[in-house]
């Protein structure tokens, strides 16, 4: 699986507050695209035709697949059933990337979460390549109903990416300093009152 993360801040004043901000990224995580021998394809866009994939010698392929556990696959099927599910904390949806949502009927499950106040996770998937959603059911207290609020994204795996990127700035730019001779900060303390 690949995860690519380009944060691209932008700035506004609010107030007497200079902002930084940079949407989280909602983008699918796509799964490479084989080869019945599980060899990697490149995508061809059409330009008037629909794109297609092609291998290392450059030979359109008809039939392709997802690689998912270093085996080549067809697809995913749609979730009917899961016995892979675990109770969570209602604070886990706020994880999920701009969720879709959903409406979820089942007085058991309302009955059982609201005496335990959790919230329940599983994966799921709607079918064919893309890789499955993370999906959390929790109980919407405005309106005594059960929702379903699904991604394919966390936002705990882009703040540990965001968090890796700015170590690794500052590693560079400390490293860069000493290169250049520099390796001593100013400190206020320094200054004369």
């Amino acid at each position: 699986m690949r995860l690519l993360i380009n944060m691209v801040f932008y700035s506004i004043r609010v107030g007497t507050f200079l902002i930084k901000y940079s949407p989280f990224s909602d983008d699918e995580v796509k799964l490479p695209i084989v080869d019945k021998d599980k060899n990697e394809l490149e995508y061809v866009s059409g330009t008037r035709t629909n794109g297609y994939y092609i291998n290392s010698q450059k030979e359109k392929v008809e039939k392709t697949f997802i690689l998912f556990n270093n085996e080549a696959v067809e697809k995913f099927e749609r979730t009917k059933e899961t016995d892979r599910y675990k109770e969570v904390e209602i604070k886990d949806r706020d994880d999920l990337v701009n969720p879709k949502q959903y409406i979820v009927e089942c007085d058991n499950l309302l009955r059982d979460l609201k005496a335990s106040g959790k919230a329940l996770k599983f994966r799921i998937s709607f079918g064919g390549k893309s890789i499955p959603y993370y999906a959390v059911i929790c109980i919407n207290e405005n309106y005594n109903t059960l929702e379903m609020w699904i991604s394919h994204g966390l936002k705990s795996n882009q703040y540990s990416n965001y968090m890796k990127n700015l170590n690794d700035k500052k590693q560079i730019e400390e490293m860069t300093m000493m290169i250049e001779g520099i390796n001593k900060k100013a400190k206020i303390e320094e200054l004369e009152i």
